[in-house]
């Protein structure tokens, strides 16, 4: 079994979801080929929290790290002092030491300004608590901060929202490292929704389109999900969402990027994709499982999202 070492920056002043979210997460995660082993390092052996709470016993910042580690910097309580605060200075000059090219960083809320105050985010795509996006952009302004993004990924730097949005960074990096299956079980020990950035490399239908942070949206994706096959009519959808049918369907698409029809289409493909991969039935009977219907019906749609068709599919 592959050991994976996790490092947790702890900050003065840190939110402890920021901290506390991600560390569930990877410690939650069972998986055959990995596991992650979470070391919490600091400044300091104590830190008072944004909430009040203390954290005791932390190890100093090491003088070095193994090269395959991931360093986590969860977010802290901001003020304007913070770039000019003595130890985040000093942890910025430790980050900068640790050749980040090389490593994993993942810089949640307003962890990413101390990414910025080490210059690890000249010339990347990152994001940012919504609230301090024009504070990032003014700090490092070779980046390129994007807004209403719950994470981002350039290279091996990743940045997120923070709060909630550290636990959905942290879904996606078990995936990468352990596999889909290993993080929906996490996903679901915890009890969250799947999510990624539509800045990333596509894992599958079923993870696209969800970064966005509509609730409402992401309860008729949920729906749909459910059961991609069934017959999700637009005022049935419109109903359970609150909204009237003209506002769900503008809402969807500015949200999503697509139609209804086309996300139902992509869930139904790649259902039929798992039915192809997975079971000895037809070609007919996997459209009818589906949800198309007809053969005639799979191939038109398939031949809108993905390549080849349903037959070399299956032959690969």
């Amino acid at each position: 079994m592959r050991i994976l070492p996790v490092y947790f920056v702890v900050l003065p002043g840190v939110h402890l979801l920021d901290l506390s979210g991600p560390a569930q997460a990877f410690s939650s995660c069972e998986d055959r080929a990995v596991k992650f082993e979470l070391h919490y390092v600091a400044p300091q052996t104590m830190i008072s929290s944004a909430q009040g709470l203390s954290l005791g016993q932390l190890d100093p910042l090491p003088e070095s790290i193994e090269a395959d580690a991931l360093i986590i910097v969860p977010g802290v309580k901001y003020s304007p002092n913070l770039v000019t605060d003595p130890t985040q200075l000093k942890v910025a000059a430790w980050l900068a030491s640790l050749a980040p090219e090389q490593r994993l960083f993942c810089f949640i809320c307003a962890g990413a300004l101390l990414a910025g105050m080490a210059g690890i985010l000249k010339g990347k795509n990152c994001t940012t608590h919504h609230g301090l996006i024009q504070a990032l952009q003014k700090l490092e302004p070779q980046a390129k901060v994007l807004s209403n993004r719950i994470f981002v990924q350039d290279g091996s730097i990743y940045t997120c929202a923070g709060i909630t949005a550290g636990i959905d960074l942290s879904l996606f990096l078990i995936t990468q490292i352990c596999g889909h299956p290993t993080a929906l079980e996490v996903a679901r020990e915890m009890v969250v929704f799947f999510r990624r950035s539509g800045e990333d490399p596509q894992l599958s239908f079923w993870l696209q389109h969800r970064n966005h942070i509509h609730p409402g949206i992401h309860f008729i994706q949920d729906k749909i999900a459910q059961e991609p096959a069934a017959n999700h009519t637009l005022p049935i959808l419109a109903q359970l969402a609150g909204m009237s049918t003209r506002s769900l369907t503008r809402s969807f698409r500015e949200n999503t990027g697509l139609s209804i029809a086309e996300y139902q289409q992509q869930l139904r493909i790649n259902l039929a994709q798992k039915l192809l991969e997975s079971s000895s039935l037809s070609i007919d009977e996997v459209a009818e499982h589906a949800g198309f219907g007809t053969a005639r019906s799979l191939l038109r749609i398939w031949k809108k999202w993905a390549p080849g068709t349903p037959s070399s599919f299956r032959k690969n």
